[in-house]
């Protein structure tokens, strides 16, 4: 009886074990990344494809989880509902079963400005109404600035078939609604934003910051505080005003002109991404602010003028905007599963 008793037990044990870790290892099939931004949601799909994320449907919707956090659990409740809504076509159309399903709700740049206390009762929330739905929650969190830049540039290069391999890697500029970020590659040991990427083969010392502040959204936001969004009139001659003005909001972060001076910045071949890819007009070598505005509104003026501001202050030797590489979309979601998927270490 005892022996049996004794077996039952490291049954239980294993058993355990195995409910614990499930969802590091590689039994987890497929995963949905909620990218929550300053602007809205963004559905990433992708499937676990011999240890390489596949991403097989996104979905964007206009949710966004900084807003509306007076009453968090209302909040929580409406915002789940919505997304389970919108995801359960997805899994249909796909023929993806709930329980092979790993649902991480990451929130970016609009989040980082909301206090800590109540993003903690929000993502309780958040965990607690997908929890009940029947769906396996791994996080519900806000991830760092340079969790975002990171996992960009782990995006970038594990779609260019680079990461892990000898070759050179690329380096990320991005401009998002709330932030911007950078990373590259750097013969840098340690310092101030420099982290330890180990991958399965390779070990990187990364380069990476981003800017709280200088997503487009906000820059603009800044501008209208300051009273000073109509100098970006379309319909006036007020550029040199307009400039002046967006100038003198980057200049506030010195960073970004001390970027250059990072061992490795001037050898590598950068991709401009997000914003950037979407403004890249602005990177035209004949641009010209009079030229770029004359058909846009104030809003889409200024940011035009910032994103070709910002690039020549940071002075990367060469940049190629792009929305996709291979035919995925570049985002920094992609690089978040391919870490999970493969156990990618970062320290700093």
């Amino acid at each position: 009886m005892k022996n049996i008793s004794f077996i039952a037990f490291l049954f239980t044990l294993v058993s355990c074990a195995q409910t614990t870790f499930a969802a590091n290892d590689n039994s987890t099939k497929y995963y949905a990344i909620f990218d929550c931004g300053s602007s809205g949601t963004r559905i990433y799909l992708y499937q676990n494809a011999h240890n390489e994320p596949k991403l097989i449907a996104e979905e964007k919707n206009n949710i966004q989880l900084d807003t509306h956090l007076d009453t968090p659990k209302i909040t929580a409740k409406n915002n789940i509902r919505k997304l389970i809504a919108q995801i359960k076509p997805m899994l249909k159309q796909h023929n993806i079963d709930k329980k092979k399903l790993q649902i991480d709700i990451l929130a970016t740049a609009g989040m980082r400005y909301v206090p800590t206390e109540v993003q903690a009762q929000y993502y309780a929330q958040i965990k607690q109404n997908l929890l009940k739905s029947g769906y396996n929650v791994n996080h519900a969190r806000t991830i760092s600035g340079n969790e975002e830049a990171i996992y960009s540039w782990i995006s970038a290069n594990h779609l260019n078939h680079i990461l892990d391999s000898q070759d050179d890697t690329y380096g990320i500029i991005e401009v998002g609604g709330a932030s911007a970020q950078i990373a590259f590659a750097t013969s840098q040991e340690s310092g101030d934003n420099i982290y330890k990427i180990k991958t399965n083969k390779q070990t990187y010392n990364l380069y990476n910051i981003s800017f709280l502040g200088l997503g487009k959204n906000r820059l603009y936001s800044t501008l209208t505080q300051n009273n000073e969004s109509g100098i970006c009139d379309a319909k006036q001659d007020s550029y040199a005003t307009c400039e002046q003005a967006i100038n003198k909001i980057i200049n506030t972060y010195p960073e970004t002109s001390q970027i250059k001076n990072i061992n490795g910045f001037n050898e590598t071949k950068f991709y401009g991404i997000d914003n950037v890819y979407n403004f890249k007009g602005a990177l035209a070598d004949n641009f010209s602010s009079v030229n770029s505005c004359k058909t846009l509104n104030n809003k889409d003026c200024a940011t035009n003028i910032y994103i070709r501001k910002l690039i020549d202050t940071v002075a990367p030797i060469s940049l190629t905007p792009i929305s996709k590489i291979n035919g995925t979309t570049e985002t920094w979601t992609s690089g978040y599963v391919y870490s999970e998927i493969n156990n990618i270490t970062i320290t700093q």
